[in-house]
């Protein structure tokens, strides 16, 4: 019998469990959030969309919101901390809320996009009209770095096809 307890040819494979754990809880904390802050509704999810998210790697989580209507032009981060408080920012993230996540058909995804151990947001357009993807890139102080490069068959031939679900996951 092994003891997983010492170290051995499973830590490697523990690890790797582990990680692949946390990307499927991050992957999905959209719906688990969605029902924790009662947006089940699709007008309350409309309004917000909660995100759990680890935007400083410390080991605890973060909590993100972003809106999907118009109005904002940010994306406010609750940092938790030891001792059980919030320490609340709200960084400026233009064209990604005011003129993307709002789009019909917008999923809104987490994952560590640009593997800096932070969870980011990207959003994935499941209705006709886009080719690319906009992320915002965590930079771990509650700023965020914009992107909105080209994906042009995956987003505007593939994601909108009946019947697709949007996973994230380290698929390499």
């Amino acid at each position: 019998m092994t003891d997983r307890n010492q170290p051995g040819p499973w830590a490697a494979e523990a690890r790797s469990a582990e990680m692949s754990r946390r990307h499927l809880i991050t992957a999905g904390s959209v719906l688990a959030s969605a029902a924790v802050v009662g947006a089940a509704s699709p007008a309350a999810a409309a309004v917000r969309e909660s995100l759990r998210t680890q935007a400083v790697p410390t080991g605890r989580t973060d909590i993100a919101l972003v809106r999907q209507q118009p109005g904002w032009n940010t994306i406010p981060v609750a940092f938790a901390q030891p001792n059980g408080n919030w320490q609340v920012t709200n960084g400026a993230a233009p064209n990604f809320i005011a003129d993307w996540a709002h789009a019909p058909g917008v999923r809104v995804i987490t994952g560590d996009f640009n593997n800096n151990g932070r969870t980011d947001i990207a959003l994935v357009r499941q209705t006709p009209g886009w080719n690319t993807i906009p992320v915002a890139f965590s930079q771990g102080n509650g700023t965020w770095q914009i992107t909105n490069r080209a994906a042009p068959n995956f987003i505007a031939s593939w994601a909108p096809t009946p019947g697709v679900q949007v996973v994230t996951g380290n698929f390499r």
